[in-house]
């Protein structure tokens, strides 16, 4: 603590030991800074054991980034003896070690949990009899579950239901009741857990087994949780049962954005109900943006509906007034990538090296225009803290069924495509087809054609089904891209396909989404072969920017955390952001704030349309709350005259 300067508020998050306390920490805050310190000053200072202190973070990063800056604090021996990590990895250690019943079980593997869910959604036959004709896709009944789990409802209790299972409305509760149970009961009879049951297998022992509840309590005497607004309803319940009288969370309810993992925002705001004699620390100090920047992001909570937020302080920048926000409308979708591009070159030109800016995006299949724009202008681009367009599962399946088509050699496309959709042809048959196709110096598409393997039963429709799709490709290959595409999508069923093997429900749409624009993009091109050389000189020059000074394109939920000097958030258009897929307006604005608040020095937003007339222009909900519907009016006005592209600065 002797060499950082802290504010008084950080110092009291710091050197306030017992008792339970909330530290609601705004964006910029160094709050990860207090927490870590804090660790040190109860162990360096105050003589407590390492060994007493449970430190719970969100992700395993965060944790690995903790026990970092403790090793430095107090040394590698005395940081390792601090139980630090994300709550399921703590649940897993405890299960492990004190619950001798918990050893005999394995966690199930995706596909399990798949297949299981599947069977059950599906209707009842002679070849399915695990089946309930649920009108819900797999992916739907595993959120569900999961989201029971989140709030210890077993399948006997009253089912809860907010807007991440809304989709559950209409189907009779006697169903999910039997749907819920018989996957739990599968479960067991295959003596697996899934992840949600670490916790809820966590809580029920604790509740059950008095001698492990009071083996945990005597050990954890102390417990932190950081980013507490991220916390589920049964964490709450764990932490109560192992301590509720030297409780410390940190977190910020601005930035609750994780409810489609079930977490409750009100863990956070209703700390001073669940527990006694709370003391309330704000961080509101902003070490990271400017002053403008600052004001922005406390607007758009302002903007909110839910008067808790009104109980805390503003944020504050410790820094200077700084640069004004600018909005931007544009006409089109394209035209807004182009304009980024000349912008990001003109602040490049000027000094920011290009690892200072960032695009931030509200979905990953928005990352493309921009991977293809910056490419085409030879702007070195790195999406290392998301994931690239083209590196989307969808994306490279359908780009395989291409190349593959287009080359007929390609035997690493092939492998990719096999199975994707499922056609029930293992990997010891893909392995077999390789020895043969080796041995008559075949490439692998001509080696499925004539294998032995063809005209064995087991392998006859899958190999049939796929035959048929390549070679139905194959005529079709010099037609329009994004036509051969949907031709792809179409013969393979690939929608139903995902619909059918997600396991996450709030990923489908984005999926599905990724699928559309790719063909979209497609679309420009007269023929695969193009659009395939196109793509690769995007990967070609994405590959040449590793390790280089590049600039970041990260989704807003990735770029938690993060800070850059210059930010474009983009499409703050209506059912972009806030997305359509997500229910709740109010988690959108604090994902918006998220993105806002990331930024040091400059912070540009932008939104477009596409529009014949003024009827059809829809902004996004965030930019008419900011800058009222006549500013909005009077930029669209300045669009139908003729401009391109129109900005406004914040306040103006």
């Amino acid at each position: 603590m002797t060499t950082i300067k802290f504010t008084k508020e950080q110092k009291d998050a710091i050197l306030t030991i017992e008792g339970n306390v909330v530290t609601i920490a705004s964006a910029g805050s160094g709050k990860t800074s207090a927490f870590t310190n804090r660790i040190g000053y109860m162990i360096q200072e105050k003589g407590i054991s390492p060994f007493n202190i449970l430190a719970i973070t969100f992700t395993k990063k965060a944790s690995e980034e903790i026990q970092k800056r403790l090793t430095k604090m107090i040394g590698k021996e005395e940081s390792k003896k601090v139980s630090i990590g994300t709550f399921h990895s703590i649940a897993y250690r405890l299960l492990k070690v004190l619950d001798h019943d918990f050893s005999k079980i394995n966690i199930t593997p995706d596909w399990w949990r798949l297949s299981t869910l599947n069977d059950i959604c599906k209707p009842r036959n002679d070849k399915n009899h695990r089946g309930l004709g649920l009108p819900l896709k797999a992916g739907e009944l595993a959120q569900f579950i999961s989201y029971q789990k989140a709030n210890h409802v077993s399948p006997n209790d009253t089912f809860v239901i907010n807007d991440q299972v809304e989709f559950v409305d209409g189907v009779p509760e006697t169903q999910l009741r039997e749907a819920y149970a018989m996957y739990e009961r599968l479960k067991e009879e295959s003596r697996q857990v899934d992840f949600d049951d670490l916790l809820v297998r966590l809580y029920e022992k604790l509740c059950d087994d008095k001698k492990f509840r009071e083996r945990i309590q005597e050990q954890f005497q102390y417990i932190m949780v950081d980013e507490f607004q991220d916390t589920s309803s049964i964490v709450m319940s764990i932490i109560k049962l192992i301590n509720d009288k030297n409780v410390f969370v940190v977190g910020d309810f601005r930035q609750g954005i994780y409810s489609f993992i079930n977490a409750d925002i009100s863990n956070i705001l209703d700390f001073e109900s669940n527990f006694k004699d709370v003391k309330v620390i704000e961080l509101n100090k902003n070490f990271r943006s400017t002053q403008n920047i600052v004001n922005l992001s406390n607007d758009i909570i302002d903007h909110s509906p839910i008067e808790k937020y009104k109980q805390y302080k503003h944020s504050e920048s410790v820094g200077e007034v700084g640069d004004k926000v600018v909005f931007s409308l544009y006409q089109d979708e394209r035209k807004q990538a182009t304009s980024i591009a000349d912008k990001i070159e003109d602040i490049n030109n000027a000094g920011t090296p290009l690892s200072e800016i960032a695009i931030l995006v509200r979905a990953n299949a928005q990352t493309a225009i921009f991977e293809e724009i910056l490419a085409d202008r030879d702007i070195p681009f790195d999406v290392s803290k998301s994931t690239s367009f083209f590196d989307r599962k969808e994306v490279l399946d359908l780009l395989s069924y291409a190349r593959l088509v287009a080359k007929s050699d390609d035997d690493a496309s092939f492998r990719r495509v096999i199975n994707s959709p499922n056609r029930y042809l293992s990997k010891k048959f893909v392995e077999d087809l390789e020895k043969f196709a080796g041995a008559h110096d075949m490439n692998l598409l001509q080696a499925i054609r004539v294998t032995p393997q063809a005209g064995e039963w087991k392998f006859k429709r899958g190999i049939d089904n796929f035959t048929k799709v390549i070679q139905d490709l194959h005529y079709q290959q010099n037609v329009n891209a994004g036509r051969f595409l949907r031709n792809v999508v179409r013969l393979t069923r690939y929608n139903e396909y995902i619909n059918e093997s997600t396991i996450s429900a709030s990923s489908i749409p984005e999926k599905l989404d990724a699928v559309e624009k790719l063909c979209q993009m497609a679309s420009k091109f007269p023929s695969i072969v193009a659009f395939l050389a196109h793509v690769g000189k995007i990967n070609e020059k994405k590959n040449k920017s590793k390790g280089k000074d590049a600039v970041n394109i990260v989704t807003v939920h990735s770029s938690k955390g993060l800070e850059w000097d210059t930010t474009f958030a983009v499409n703050v258009n209506e059912d972009l952001f806030p997305h359509k897929m997500n229910p709740d307006i109010e988690e959108e604005r604090r994902l918006f704030y998220v993105a806002c608040s990331r930024a040091k020095k400059q912070l540009f937003i932008s939104f477009w349309f596409y529009a014949d007339d003024m009827e059809k222009v829809n902004e996004g909900l965030f930019i008419t709350e900011l800058l009222g519907k006549d500013k909005v009016l009077e930029m669209k006005k300045s669009l139908f005259r003729g401009e391109s592209e129109v900005h406004v600065h914040y306040p103006y």
